[in-house]
């Protein structure tokens, strides 16, 4: 798949004493509706991942999971990125908890 119209974010997420940064790509998805998917990328981490484990045989993961035990995860971003910031906002705290202050920023291109 061709990944056009790409934007990229960058995300911090703070809860307590922990932070994580990641980057998030989006891009279209479809060439007749304005659908777009997301990546997300985490760089750094220093969560507490020990409660979360791979377990053994047929499992589907949880965005949480996907996102901190192999530190990359992907979505189905809002139809034409509308209020993308707020929905990614809402991804993180999914994936580190309600209460975590999560700052996004456009991705400086230079």
């Amino acid at each position: 798949m061709i990944k056009t119209d790409i934007k990229a974010y960058r995300v911090i997420v703070d809860n307590k004493d922990a932070r994580a940064t990641l980057v998030c790509v989006t891009y279209r998805i479809s060439i007749s509706e304005p659908h777009y998917g997301a990546e997300f990328y985490q760089l750094v981490s220093s969560f507490d991942n020990s409660s979360l484990k791979i377990p053994a045989g047929g499992h589907t993961f949880t965005f949480q999971e996907e996102l901190r035990l192999f530190w990359n995860a992907a979505g189905i971003a809002p139809t034409g990125r509308q209020n993308i910031e707020g929905w990614i906002t809402a991804k993180m705290k999914e994936a580190y908890g309600t209460e975590s202050k999560v700052v996004v920023e456009d991705f400086p291109t230079k």
